[in-house]
């Protein structure tokens, strides 16, 4: 009789574990549509403001969808909006590295002239 009990109790547990088990996949697998939900696929962006040169907002166009950035203040846009602007900066960067090369060689040369 002892063992019914024993087999009883320890099914139950195990019934228990099981549910619980399944509880917390199910509350992960709605925490994962929430975090999936929340990624609208928006960033947020800051641009540099000045009262010179960086004074005007940026103008983005990405897939035949237009965007005017306004400078100085935090922005939700589109990543691959966010990443146009990233390679733009990169490119200005590179950009402006090889001009400095190209004009230490001018310069180079110039001297031996």
């Amino acid at each position: 009789m002892a063992t019914k009990k024993e087999t009883a109790a320890a099914q139950a547990v195990e019934n228990a574990v099981e549910t619980v088990e399944k509880t917390e996949a199910m509350a992960e697998a709605k925490a994962e549509e929430k975090a999936e939900a929340k990624d609208d696929g928006m960033v947020t962006i800051h641009l540099f403001k000045d009262d010179d040169r960086y004074a005007a907002p940026v103008f983005v166009g990405v897939n035949g969808d237009s965007y005017l950035i306004q400078r100085g203040i935090d922005v939700k846009v589109p990543k691959a909006v966010a990443e146009v602007l990233e390679h733009s900066i990169k490119q200005d960067a590179e950009a402006a590295r090889k001009s400095q090369a190209m004009q230490a060689v001018a310069g180079t040369q110039m001297m031996t002239i």
